[in-house]
């Protein structure tokens, strides 16, 4: 007898469903699921839906009471709807993004403080431009008036030169008129 129980334990036992011999291994892998020949009632469909809305529902009630912060609060905080999910890798991304971005961020804000110095000195740069063109304007204008006063006294010499030599030749043709 030992023997036959033995045996029956080595050889996996035989589930009868819908017609079919399963072993009690293929059973356990087949996802439970409704047969297809069978319809479901509209009772049974509304109880459906109402066993899935049902957590939803449950964590709204406190807007009825005007609690908008407990039913955000309860929207937001982790229920029994669904399994776990390990978050850490993804607040691990989110912290190097943050770090990367306050990087950025730093690093704009150093940009920003350089543009504002080369604005700065071509500000500067323009202010020293338009001086020094008003200057060379008023230097040109300088120029002119020497060049205007250098061709008058040039002309006034030139003037009193040639009278001169006139005065000159009239003296001396009035001196060796005499002497003669």
């Amino acid at each position: 007898m030992s023997e036959v129980v033995h045996k029956e334990q080595e050889e996996p036992q035989a589930i009868k469903s819908e017609g079919r011999v399963e072993t009690q291994r293929n059973a356990l892998r087949r996802p439970l699921q409704a047969p297809k020949t069978e319809r479901l009632s509209g009772f049974h469909r509304t109880a459906s839906a109402v066993r899935t809305v049902l957590p939803l529902l449950q964590k709204m009630l406190p807007l009825l009471d005007g609690n908008v912060a407990s039913a955000v609060a309860n929207l937001v905080a982790p229920g029994f709807m669904g399994p776990t999910v390990d978050l850490h890798p993804l607040e691990r991304a989110v912290e190097s993004l943050h770090t990367e971005f306050a990087a950025v961020h730093e690093k704009d804000t150093q940009q920003d403080a350089a543009l504002k110095r080369i604005d700065q000195q071509l500000e500067g740069i323009r202010e020293a431009l338009e001086r020094t063109e008003l200057e060379q304007r008023e230097t040109a204008q300088e120029v002119r008036k020497a060049r205007r006063s250098s061709l008058l006294f040039f002309l006034t010499c030139m003037l009193f030169l040639v009278v001169s030599v006139g005065l000159n030749v009239a003296l001396f043709l009035y001196v060796r008129g005499i002497q003669h």
